[in-house]
């Protein structure tokens, strides 16, 4: 809120689209949260006007929780490089589930998340200062 009490509404600009390509899944099994995985990113790319490039390989993974109630919590950590070899470490937690346990549409997915980007470099700077929400479909 602002000084005059007032509710200030949020505004979003997109700031990129990305598509991720998932390797291998390591399952760490039961855990006292739920079944953990450690699933590896081998490719993909961001594109937005401002920002875009592709996924570092090298240091890329979603560290997967599978909830007792089949909800699925994200971690993920991500290096992106940018077209001009910028690289950003972007970091989102998010919250993935279906309305049932059986094969469902991609498009009847809950998916959201909040990225998180930290840079040394002066041109994307502005992407350290940031708050984001995404969402994602399968």
């Amino acid at each position: 809120m602002n000084s005059k009490n007032k509710i200030v509404s949020p505004k979003f600009a997109h700031l990129f689209d990305i598509s991720l390509v998932i390797g291998e899944a390591h399952d760490l099994g039961e855990t006292p949260n739920g079944k953990k995985r450690i699933v590896q990113v081998v490719g993909g790319e961001f594109m937005g006007d401002r920002v875009r490039g592709n996924v570092r390989t090298e240091s890329a993974a979603d560290w997967v929780l599978i909830r007792p109630d089949l909800s699925i919590k994200l971690d993920v950590r991500l290096t992106l490089e940018t077209i001009d070899n910028a690289l950003v470490h972007m970091r989102y937690e998010g919250i993935r589930h279906a309305s049932s346990n059986q094969h469902v549409n991609s498009g009847d997915f809950y998916w959201r998340i909040s990225p998180f980007f930290e840079t040394g470099s002066k041109k994307y700077s502005w992407m350290n200062k940031i708050v984001s929400f995404g969402m994602g479909e399968k």
